[in-house]
């Protein structure tokens, strides 16, 4: 594997900081072989954060495809314990057939977990925040998640 790339890691830290301004500060681990490029969880509350940064992938490639099946699965648990996670993508600005992709694999990857539709939304000129809320409370805005 080539080392990332300006703007995967770009969008990376991207990820970081928005977890970290929404009180997701501490480390979560997902289990053996799982390496998300952030997951953060509150110390106090429960909630999660999973999310990778995409420079060159696209949402066809198999080995995204497996690996954030790998994040669903191991939100399964905590998700059915009662733990809000947002599992969220940072990728470049795309043509509306390749962001319904985005969308269509995370509905795909957390089919066996109850989630809101995914989202998009453009962060910057450089970057598109795509996401699915799991196990989000009808109630709660996808927007109020990381406020909550």
């Amino acid at each position: 594997m080539s080392a990332p790339s300006t703007g995967h890691e770009r969008r990376r830290r991207l990820l970081d900081n928005t977890a970290a301004l929404a009180g997701l500060t501490a480390p979560l681990g997902l289990g053996a072989g799982l390496e998300p490029d952030v997951a953060r969880r509150h110390p106090g509350a429960p909630r999660v954060l999973v999310g990778d940064a995409k420079d060159t992938e696209t949402a066809g490639c198999s080995a995204t495809a497996r690996r954030l099946r790998g994040y669903a699965a191991a939100l399964i648990g905590p998700v059915r314990a009662g733990t809000r996670a947002r599992l969220v993508l940072a990728v470049p600005p795309a043509s509306p057939p390749t962001m319904t992709a985005w969308l269509a694999l995370l509905q795909d990857v957390t089919r066996l977990l109850p989630a809101t539709p995914p989202e998009h939304a453009r962060l910057d000129q450089d970057t598109v925040l795509v996401w699915v809320d799991l196990a989000a409370p009808t109630r709660m805005s996808t927007m109020r998640f990381l406020v909550d």
